[in-house]
């Protein structure tokens, strides 16, 4: 992603297979629509997300930021529930216990 703002590399146990992927959030931008101020954010979570590449949109840039990392942080726990389960190290020793207080982590880039 070319505007990317912040990332992570995360490791997933899915069932009985290892899925490592980046997650990664865009920087807000506003879009070109006559008379109409709107802003999108994009986001992605490569291989964790068959859906590729998605795009928050708001009415503020904030706003679009906060959705964007809100849908991360949903399809995470979504595959939660589904049994997947998130780490931080490709040797799956540190899982992530709690992602909604994980995901803040994201690092800048």
């Amino acid at each position: 992603m070319e505007n990317s703002i912040a990332s992570c590399k995360l490791w997933c146990r899915s069932q009985d297979s290892l899925i490592e992927f980046d997650i990664m959030v865009g920087a807000p931008l506003e879009t070109n629509e006559p008379g109409l101020r709107r802003w999108h954010c994009e986001w992605d979570m490569g291989a964790a997300w068959p859906l590729g590449r998605q795009v928050s949109t708001c009415e503020s840039s904030l706003h679009a930021l906060s959705l964007a990392m809100t849908s991360v942080t949903q399809v995470l726990l979504m595959k939660e529930k589904q049994g997947d389960r998130f780490y931080t190290d490709a040797a799956l020793t540190d899982q992530i216990e709690d992602i909604e207080a994980y995901l803040p982590m994201l690092r800048p880039r």
